[in-house]
């Protein structure tokens, strides 16, 4: 379960994605800069305001705009002082616009974000993140290189063409292509990543459900006499077989949130592929 410090980020997170989304995809801003940031201090005669997204537009020439934005993502309803507040702030940076964002507001909010022009109410939606679906089916193929198992079968010009050839380890030794010296390791490794990120253009994931997948595939190429030395041996072909493991992750809905007439946001949990770590996040505007 979120705490309050948590649910709170999360919708800033969520209206700072949105507003991106708006600002990026405007024809209006495509000459112009634009920046947008979360959780902003701005000091004014003293006193310190910390804005949850703050919007500045430089339209060039001098000409400038701020638009400010307050999140409150509480059960309750929010009452009138916070938009007394809100207003102070916008009157403060000398904001074009402010937008209070929550799920609902009391009625004496309403009628004190009525005398400030410049306050906008948004009404935010949270919808449950276990009941919705990860957008266009979204999943994460990673092939787990620790368990691939790899075969290497090499013909010999000259030969009649035996059923497989002999077995070739993928080891530390050179070889010859094309005249140049090659590191025979580092040249059967790539050709196996490329066999098997070719495979999995044929892997119908779609809807499999999460877990370890093994797959099959295979390659040959083919060489001109004297094309490729291993340990001085003509090779007139090669054949890779490779079986390998690919991990299929679905990573779960964390958040789904709706703001009213700007947009919403589906937030998917990290996932740790490699070395890195994935988040998805998909905004409609």
């Amino acid at each position: 379960m979120l705490s309050p410090t948590e649910k709170g980020n999360a919708l800033e997170a969520a209206v700072h994605a949105i507003e991106t989304v708006i600002l990026q995809s405007s024809p209006n801003l495509q000459e112009s800069t634009f920046k947008i940031e979360c959780k902003k201090i701005v000091t004014v005669h003293g006193v310190r305001h910390e804005i949850d997204v703050y919007v500045e537009v430089d339209l060039g020439n001098g000409y400038k705009s701020i638009f400010i934005f307050e999140c409150k993502n509480w059960k309750e309803a929010v009452g009138k002082n916070e938009l007394i507040v809100f207003s102070e702030k916008i009157k403060a940076l000398q904001a074009q616009k402010g937008f209070f964002v929550a799920k609902s507001y009391t009625k004496d909010a309403k009628a004190q974000a009525n005398k400030d022009p410049r306050i906008t109410l948004l009404d935010a939606t949270e919808h449950k993140a276990d009941e919705t679906p990860a957008p266009f089916d979204f999943h994460i193929n990673e092939i787990d290189h620790s368990r691939t198992n790899v075969e290497l079968q090499l013909l010999e010009h000259g030969e009649m063409a035996p059923p497989k050839g002999e077995l070739v380890k993928i080891k530390k030794i050179s070889a010859l292509l094309r005249g140049v010296e090659i590191d025979f390791d580092d040249y059967a490794k790539k050709w196996m990543s490329e066999v098997c990120n070719k495979s999995m253009e044929t892997f119908a994931s779609g809807k499999l459900v999460e877990g370890m997948y093994e797959r099959e595939a295979e390659a040959e190429r083919v060489f001109g006499k004297g094309e490729l030395l291993i340990k001085g041996v003509d090779v007139a072909r090669l054949r890779l077989l490779v079986k390998f493991w690919v991990r299929l992750i679905r990573p779960a809905v964390v958040t789904h949130f709706e703001i009213a007439n700007r947009g919403r946001v589906i937030s998917l949990a990290p996932v740790t592929v490699g070395d890195g770590t994935i988040q998805a996040e998909f905004v409609e505007h």
